[in-house]
């Protein structure tokens, strides 16, 4: 026989859901007029209770005079990411962050800070600590040199206004901004080269399998060569000769309108194309673009890459 439930039973647990689904709205009412976030309750439980692997912290600062006889500042980086600025100040400064547990200060890092025979040399290593951040403050009054050789790292460059910036990176990024110098000679092995504002007289730019982007700049004779990684100039004023190549990347190349010059492009099976200007074909892929009185001399290469020029 089928035992059913008692009358009593089910009124007993009717009112039992009613007085539960009345206890959560009332909670629900209280929670909405006092503002509770549930991402507040859990920022606060991550707060008490740290979890994350990776803490941010800063690990101090190093202040070195530079001597106004010093012609180079010479940095060399393994696996650190390094940021050179320019302020108003009259000594060189560093500090560093670490997203790294256990003790570490600057001092781990920096493992030479000197001067000798005109030269400023910085060495920074990670020493088996990770993801370090080096800011390396100048003063605005040096105009001389900087070098940088970087293993695994990467290099920006703010302000200043310089004989020469030389940056050798082996996987690492290269970035540029707002800064002025005579002589430019940048190379990345396996990553970007990324320039914004640049004015210089005499400008080297390669990489082997990175993309090469310039933005609003004057790079005056210019030497620009990517093996594997697109290439985009945007160009206000132009040297006597550039020399841009590609191999199997595509180039975008924007020129200032009121700059006269003439364009050779060469390909093996890459194509030209225009907006503005009606590209010349020569013979055997190759093409010939005029623009203005024709007196700036640009050569462009490609393998299987297309090329764009306005």
């Amino acid at each position: 026989m089928r035992n059913f439930m008692s009358r009593k039973m089910k009124i007993f647990l009717s009112i039992l859901a009613i007085i539960s689904l009345t206890s959560y709205i009332s909670a629900a009412i209280v929670l909405y007029n006092s503002d509770f976030k549930l991402s507040n309750y859990i920022n606060k439980w991550n707060d008490d209770f740290n979890f994350s692997w990776h803490n941010y912290r800063n690990i101090g600062s190093l202040e070195k005079e530079l001597s106004s006889d010093i012609k180079t500042i010479d940095i060399t980086t393994s696996s650190v990411d390094v940021k050179i600025q320019f302020y108003d100040g009259d000594v060189l400064k560093l500090d560093g962050t670490s997203y790294t547990l256990g003790d570490i200060t600057i001092s781990n890092i920096v493992t030479d800070i000197s001067s000798l025979n005109n030269t400023f040399t910085i060495n920074l290593n990670t020493n088996g600590y990770n993801d370090i951040n080096i800011n390396i403050y100048v003063p605005l009054s040096y105009k001389n040199n900087i070098k940088v050789s970087s293993i695994s790292g990467d290099c920006e460059v703010t302000g200043g206004d310089l004989e020469s910036v030389t940056i050798n990176s082996n996987s690492g990024e290269i970035q540029l901004k707002n800064l002025t110098s005579k002589i430019l000679k940048l190379q990345t092995t396996s990553n970007d080269l990324d320039l914004s504002d640049i004015k210089s007289l005499d400008s080297t730019l390669n990489t082997t399998s990175g993309d090469i982007k310039v933005s609003v700049s004057s790079l005056g004779e210019l030497f620009s060569s990517t093996s594997s990684g697109e290439t985009e100039l945007y160009l206000n004023n132009l040297g006597n000769k550039s020399i841009i190549s590609s191999t199997s990347g595509d180039i975008d190349l924007f020129i200032n309108e009121s700059i006269g010059y003439t364009l050779a492009f060469s390909t093996s099976s890459g194509n030209i194309d225009s907006d503005r200007l009606m590209p010349n074909f020569l013979n055997d892929n190759n093409y010939s673009v005029t623009n203005g009185d024709g007196s700036k001399k640009v050569e462009v290469k490609t393998t299987s890459g297309e090329f764009y020029i306005r």
